[in-house]
């Protein structure tokens, strides 16, 4: 396996890992939507986690792009 490959199979768990936190992200909306006038600040936290999150992983996964174009 060269290192182009590696990044490549990095680069694909990277997408599959953002889209499962962009899916958290709107069931929890959602959640949020179906139960106004609730006492939610857990899960308006729990946004704000994996929004954190998310960018960190877009932060990471652009090094991983700027990476691979390097690469011959």
């Amino acid at each position: 396996m060269t290192q182009k490959d590696y990044v490549k199979e990095k680069l694909a768990f990277g997408k599959i890992v953002i889209t499962g936190f962009v899916g958290a992200i709107i069931t929890l909306y959602l959640y949020i939507i179906q139960n106004i006038g609730s006492n939610l600040f857990i899960v308006k936290g729990a946004i704000i986690i994996l929004l954190g999150a998310s960018l960190s992983l877009a932060r990471w996964y652009k090094k991983l792009l700027d990476e691979l174009k390097t690469l011959p």
